[in-house]
């Protein structure tokens, strides 16, 4: 049975985040798509991962043995446990991304710094499609004056590449959420229009991709 992960990175309520509403729709399709498929949510807002401290640090850059580990150093073994497993168990993975102040929240930061114990540990994770559904104040599309200030995609393809997890990743960007609220950008409002309803788009041919392969007819 084919199986989802499904997280949210964005302290805002549901009907508030954009981020939070986009996540939501491609993980309904995907159900519906899937009956026979499974489901795992995390709110890493509501359900955060711990950030990093010195014994991450001191784990991360010596040889790691769990067989001689001490307590303290398993359990923060066991927290990079739980992120990694969840990623091997699905099929496909979408995250729910805002950006915040240029870059992705710290609360997914923190998810990543566990997920990239695999190194650590010597854990290959296979590639599998993951889908980043962004929600982005502004406008940094390819083009734009702000595009060189886009240290969101960059790096969740950089980082996520350091474990392999690149080669299937997709982005799809709904960009001015603000241009409702700021009135700086309010002449891009018909912008934001259009950029959510191709993000909309992009979301239910992502989702169809994901579809179950019929079997050849029998002649």
């Amino acid at each position: 049975m084919p199986h989802l992960l499904h997280l949210d990175a964005s302290p805002r309520p549901d009907g508030v985040s954009i981020s939070r509403t986009m996540s939501a729709a491609y993980a309904r399709q995907w159900r519906d798509l899937h009956p026979d498929g499974t489901y795992a949510y995390r709110n890493l807002s509501l359900d955060p991962i711990p950030p990093v401290d010195a014994l991450y640090a001191d784990m991360v850059h010596t040889v790691f043995d769990p067989e001689t580990a001490d307590p303290v150093r398993l359990a923060t073994l066991r927290a990079a446990e739980t992120v990694i497993a969840e990623v091997e168990a699905a099929d496909v993975v979408v995250i729910g991304c805002p950006m915040h102040n240029l870059t992705v929240p710290s609360v997914l930061k923190a998810w990543i710094d566990r997920l990239l114990m695999a190194r650590t540990i010597g854990r290959r994770i296979a590639p599998r499609p993951i889908v980043v559904l962004t929600a982005r104040g502004g406008g940094y599309s390819p083009g734009t004056p702000m595009a060189a200030l886009d240290f969101q995609e960059p790096y969740l393809r950089g980082v996520l590449g350091l474990i392999g997890l690149d080669a299937e990743l997709s982005f799809i960007h709904t960009e001015l959420t603000m241009a409702g609220t700021d009135p700086a950008l309010a002449a891009y409002a018909e912008a934001a229009a259009a950029s959510r309803a191709a993000a909309e788009l992009a979301v239910a041919e992502h989702v169809a991709a994901t579809a179950p392969r019929s079997a050849p007819a029998v002649t």
